[in-house]
């Protein structure tokens, strides 16, 4: 089932083109990641149009987020995957930044403080004490701009891998 879901969301659905005067969203087959994604990993990049993320706060002070149905807004997601042995259970280790767009965005720039308005999230899953869980990422760059995307964010956590991502479309 995991190279299923890795295989379906490998190549993605994104961005933008202009038609008839109104900005869309449109799918592209050829989003290709350009950041640097090692050996013994797997990246990948989806859009869930007309979706938007809630973003909540738990009990004990943790982050969750939700992606419920809303028109106008498209929810991006780059993962950042090891391949691992199946056999063992605890080994996975995944970072995935989630943020929300409008449909109609054509370029995009957003520095600082300015990336909150996109919603962006870092979920780590792992079995790893003190790392897992969702952070909101409150500063970072965040361009798009003739069908590329780059994105920087600072270090969350020790150890975290993914810093830079770029996607063309």
């Amino acid at each position: 089932m995991k190279k299923s879901i890795i295989t379906a969301t490998a190549i993605a659905f994104v961005l933008f083109s202009c038609s008839t005067g109104k900005n869309t969203l449109q799918s592209f087959d050829n989003a290709t990641i350009t950041s640097n994604c090692t050996e013994n990993y797997d990246c990948t990049f989806e859009a869930q149009k007309d979706k938007s993320l809630v973003i909540k706060t738990d009990d004990t002070g943790h982050n969750y987020f939700n992606v419920i149905d809303t028109p106008g807004k498209t929810v991006l997601k780059y993962s950042y995957k090891r391949i691992t042995d199946p056999k063992i259970q605890d080994a996975g280790y995944v970072e995935t930044i989630t943020f929300e767009i409008d449909n109609s965005t054509k370029d995009l720039n957003l520095t600082g403080k300015d990336i909150q308005k996109t919603k962006m999230v870092l979920n780590i899953a792992c079995f790893c004490k003190g790392k897992a869980g969702v952070r909101k990422i409150e500063e970072g760059t965040l361009t798009f701009k003739n069908n590329k995307l780059h994105i920087e964010i600072p270090e969350l956590v020790e150890g975290q891998v993914t810093r830079v991502v770029d996607v063309n479309f």
